[in-house]
C-alpha cells in the first residue's frame, strides 16, 4: 500500500524529480495530479446581473470506483480561475473523467451550466497533458457553454492498489442557526450557530482496511435508537439538518498542514474555554462537532448522528486540542475511543493516529484510551463537556474567594497558550453585563491584526495601501481583514460596549475605516453603524465607488438595505467570518431604489448630487445679523453645501448640518436617505462622523449646530436634532436656516 503524496511532483521539487526516475511498474496504474486551472466563456446563469457563480465538479470513474471533487465557488464571474488540484492514486489507463460546471444559487437548486468528458490515455509513463474541454449544456446542445482548462500530470504508481483519492485534505463546515438558537451557542465570531465539520481525509480505506465497529448491542442508549425505526429516523433527520449545506452558512476549503487543522477548530477554544469534540470516522470522511451538555448532544447519540444513522463505523470517539510548547504549531491533537454507541477497541487508536499522521505529517498526536487517568484530567479541563450542573459548579468554584483567578470581565482564566478572541465576552454582554469599552470584535482570522498602522486615521491613501500590501505580503482581502480590530478600537459604543469595525477599499484605491457610534441616554435607532460610517467617510472624501469591505461580523439587515442605495451595489463585496459575499447573496430580494424612483433614475449614493436649493430671505437676514461671526458664517456655508449635495431622492427634502466647536473648528454632513426609509441617516449624524474622523474627542466640545433644511418640507430634522443635542451636547446652540428650491428647480412629484 502506497501513501505517497504528489505535492513534490506538482511543484517540481528536486527530490520529487529524482523519485520519478526510480523504476516503476505501470501495470499498477498511475498516480495522477489533476489541476483545475480555469473556465472561460461560460453562459449567463443569473438573469438579474448577467453573470454566474460557478464551481466545478469532477468525477473520476475507474470501473466501479468513482472519485469526486468539488472546487470552491467563484462569485459573479463568467471566466473563473479555480487553480485547484486533486491527486488520484492507482488510476488505470482509460479511466473516464467527467467535468461539470454549476452555478451556485442561494434560494433555489444549483443549475448545471456545462459538462464534458475526457478519457485518461497516457502517451508515456511520466508526463504532463494539457487538457481543454469544450463544455456543452445538457439541454441546449446547439449553444456553446464555454471551455474548461485542466492540466494532468502522471507517473506510474509504485505499488498495487485500487483507485483512490490521495489529496488534498479538504474540509466542509456547516453552520445551523436554528440549532444554535435552540442551544444558545454563541461563537467567537458573534454568530449564533451550531457547527459540524467534515474532514475528507485521504487513505481512510487503506489505513482502516478490514476494520469497522458495529453499534454496541450492550449499550442501552444505542439499543433504543437502532431497535426503534422512529428514533433511528430521528437521528438521520438530525444528521441531515446539521450537515445540510443549504439551511444555513457553509464553507469549504483545503487543509494544507497541521496549523490549518488547528485554525479550523480555533485551537480547541471557544468563549475562552477549552472544548471537546465528538467524532465518527466513516469511509468517506471524519465527521465531528463540539460536544457538551445541551440540546442535540444528550437527547440522542452524538456518534450515531455524525454517522447518519449508519449501523457501523470505522472508528468513533472524542478529541481535543491542547497547548504543547514542544510540538509544531504549539499544540497537539488528543484522540480517544470514548464512544458508548460503537465501543471501538483501544487497540486501533494507533491506527487512527497513523491516519492523521499520513494526512498531517508534522502533527503531534496523543492517543488516550478509555480508562486512562489522563482522560479524566483532560475532561476536568473542559467543564462544558460535563453535565450542565458540573459546568455551573466549576464556574462557581472559580468565582469563590481563593478560587481560580478571574479576569475583571468574569470569564474563566485562560491558559497562556490559548488563542482567544476578545469576543469571549459576547455572551456576558448579551445577558446584560456592561463593560465600557470592554469588547472589541475580532474576525480577522488566525492572522494577527496589523497594529500601529492606522494611528487613529480613518483613511489611507492608495499609495499607503499599496506599500502596506507589499511590506506584509498581503492581498486586498487579507489587508482589510487584519485592519478590522485596529479599526474597531476607534468605535464609540457607550451603551453596548460592543466595538465594530469596517474597512473598505474604494475605486480610487484609497482605504476607508468605519466604526459604530452610540449616544448615551438616547434610543438605539439614533446610532451610526460601522458600515454606514464607512460610506459617509468615503462620501466626504469624494469617493464614487466602494469595491469591497471587511467587517467585524455579518452586516445587519439595516446596513444591507443601506448599501442598496449604491450605484455599485451589484459589485461591492463583503468579507466576514472567513467568506466573501455579494449584496445579492446577503439580501437577495431587497427593496431597491428602482422600486420607488422614476426612470431614468437620478444619481444614486456616492454619485454627485445637485439639489438646487438656496437660503430663504429670512435665513439670509439671520446671516447678516451675525456678520462678524466667521465660524458661524463658515458653518452656514458648509451646511448649505452639504444640503445641496445630500442624497434625498425619496422625500425631496435635502438637508445639511454643521457643528461648530469652541476652538472654531467646523464639521459638516448631509442627509442620506434609504428606499426603506428607516436606515436613513440624519444630517447631524453624518456631521458627527466628520467630527470623529477629524479627532474631536468629545461631543460636548460643540458650541453650536447649524441646520439647513427645506422650509415646509415633509421631513423636518430640527425636532430630533434638538433632542439629540440635549443629551450629548446640552450647551450647544441649534440654529435652523430654512431653504427653498431655486426658481424652476423644484422636482416634480412622480
Amino acid at each position: 500500500m502506497s501513501m505517497q503524496r504528489l505535492l513534490s511532483f506538482e511543484i517540481g521539487d528536486e527530490r520529487g524529480s529524482e523519485e520519478l526516475q526510480a523504476p516503476c511498474d505501470a501495470s499498477h496504474g498511475f498516480d495522477v495530479l489533476i489541476r483545475i486551472v480555469h473556465a472561460h466563456g461560460l453562459p449567463t446563469a443569473d438573469w438579474w446581473n448577467g453573470l454566474a457563480d460557478p464551481y466545478c465538479l469532477l468525477a473520476v470513474h475507474a470501473g466501479e470506483q468513482c472519485i469526486q471533487y468539488r472546487t470552491r465557488t467563484v462569485l459573479k464571474d463568467l471566466n473563473p480561475t479555480f487553480d485547484e488540484f486533486l491527486e488520484v492514486g492507482n488510476l488505470p489507463a482509460g479511466a473516464c473523467l467527467k467535468a461539470e460546471v454549476w452555478d451556485k444559487d442561494l434560494l433555489t437548486p444549483d443549475d448545471v451550466m456545462g459538462a464534458a468528458a475526457w478519457r485518461f490515455e497516457p502517451a508515456a509513463p511520466n508526463g504532463r497533458l494539457p487538457v481543454r474541454l469544450p463544455l456543452a449544456h445538457p439541454s441546449r446542445k446547439q449553444s456553446s457553454a464555454g471551455e474548461l482548462k485542466l492540466e494532468v500530470h502522471h507517473r506510474p504508481s509504485r505499488a498495487p492498489g485500487t483507485p483512490r483519492l490521495l489529496g488534498p485534505v479538504r474540509f466542509r463546515q456547516q453552520f445551523s442557526p436554528v440549532s444554535g438558537l435552540l442551544m444558545g451557542r454563541w461563537n467567537d465570531d458573534n454568530t449564533l450557530a451550531y457547527s459540524t465539520s467534515k474532514l475528507f481525509l485521504v487513505h481512510i480505506e487503506d489505513v482502516f482496511e478490514g476494520v469497522s465497529f458495529p453499534w454496541n448491542r450492550k449499550h442501552a442508549a444505542a439499543a433504543r435508537i437502532y431497535q426503534s425505526p422512529v428514533l433511528l429516523s430521528g437521528v438521520r433527520t438530525q444528521h441531515a439538518t446539521l450537515y445540510a449545506t443549504h439551511l444555513g452558512r457553509c464553507r469549504c476549503g483545503v487543509l494544507g498542514d497541521h496549523n490549518s487543522l488547528f485554525a479550523l477548530f480555533h485551537c480547541g477554544v471557544r468563549g475562552g474555554q477549552r472544548r471537546y469534540f465528538t467524532y465518527s470516522l466513516l469511509a468517506d470522511s471524519f465527521r465531528c462537532s463540539e460536544t457538551g451538555a445541551g440540546f442535540a448532544t444528550d437527547m440522542m447519540s452524538k456518534h450515531a448522528m455524525h454517522a447518519g444513522g449508519a449501523e457501523e463505523v470505522l472508528y468513533a470517539g472524542e478529541f481535543c486540542i491542547l497547548p504543547d510548547d514542544t510540538a509544531p504549531g504549539g499544540h497537539r491533537l488528543v484522540l480517544d475511543n470514548n464512544s458508548g454507541t460503537f465501543a471501538p477497541s483501544a487497540a486501533h487508536l494507533p491506527t487512527l493516529a497513523r491516519l492523521f499522521a499520513a494526512n498531517f505529517p508534522e502533527l503531534r498526536i496523543e492517543t488516550v484510551p478509555v480508562g486512562d487517568p489522563r482522560l479524566d484530567e483532560y475532561h476536568r479541563q473542559c467543564p462544558s463537556r460535563s453535565k450542565l450542573s458540573a459546568a455551573a459548579a466549576a464556574a462557581a468554584v472559580a468565582e469563590e474567594p481563593g478560587g481560580a483567578a478571574q479576569p475583571a470581565n468574569g470569564t474563566p482564566p485562560l491558559e497562556p497558550q490559548q488563542l482567544v478572541s476578545p469576543t469571549q465576552c459576547t455572551k456576558l454582554l448579551r445577558r446584560g453585563a456592561r463593560q465600557k469599552g470592554g469588547l472589541v470584535v475580532d474576525l480577522s482570522g488566525a492572522e494577527p491584526p496589523l497594529q500601529g498602522v492606522l494611528h487613529g486615521q480613518f483613511r489611507l491613501e492608495a499609495s499607503e495601501v499599496a506599500a502596506l500590501m507589499e511590506e506584509h505580503g498581503l492581498g486586498e482581502d487579507e489587508l482589510l481583514a487584519r485592519l478590522i480590530q485596529p479599526a474597531a478600537q476607534q468605535a464609540r459604543p457607550p451603551i453596548s460596549a460592543y466595538h465594530v469595525g469596517a474597512v473598505g477599499l474604494g475605486a480610487s484605491g484609497c482605504l476607508y475605516v468605519g466604526v459604530n457610534l452610540e449616544f448615551a441616554r438616547l434610543p438605539l435607532y439614533n446610532s451610526v453603524h460601522a458600515e454606514q460610517f464607512l460610506l459617509v467617510n468615503a462620501l466626504h472624501h469624494g469617493e464614487t465607488e466602494i469595491r469591497r469591505l471587511a467587517v467585524s461580523a455579518a452586516p445587519c439587515g439595516h446596513c444591507r438595505q443601506f448599501y442598496s442605495e449604491l450605484a455599485c451595489a451589484e459589485t461591492v463585496r463583503f468579507t466576514f467570518g472567513g467568506g466573501t459575499y455579494s449584496l445579492g447573496q446577503l439580501l437577495p430580494m431587497r427593496f431597491k431604489p428602482a422600486d420607488l424612483l422614476p426612470a431614468p433614475a437620478p444619481p444614486l449614493l456616492l454619485q454627485p448630487q445637485n439639489n438646487a436649493i438656496q437660503l430663504t430671505g429670512a435665513a439670509r437676514a439671520a446671516l447678516r445679523e451675525r456678520g462678524g461671526d466667521a465660524a458661524f458664517a463658515r458653518a452656514a456655508a458648509e451646511a448649505l453645501a452639504e444640503a445641496t449635495g445630500s442624497y434625498a431622492p425619496y422625500s425631496r427634502c435635502p438637508a445639511g448640518a454643521a457643528i461648530v466647536t469652541g476652538e472654531g473648528h467646523v464639521y459638516s454632513g448631509g442627509y442620506i436617505e434609504s428606499a426603506a426609509y428607516n436606515p436613513s441617516l440624519p444630517p447631524l449624524q453624518t456631521a458627527i462622523v466628520d467630527a470623529v474622523i477629524d479627532g474631536m474627542p468629545c461631543y460636548t466640545e460643540a458650541t453650536e449646530v447649524v441646520l439647513v433644511e427645506l422650509a415646509g418640507g415633509a421631513v423636518q430634522h430640527a425636532p430630533t436634532t434638538r433632542v439629540i443635542l440635549e443629551q450629548i451636547a446640552p450647551q450647544a446652540r441649534l440654529t435652523v436656516l430654512q431653504a427653498e428650491w431655486a426658481a424652476g428647480a423644484e422636482p416634480a412629484l412622480s
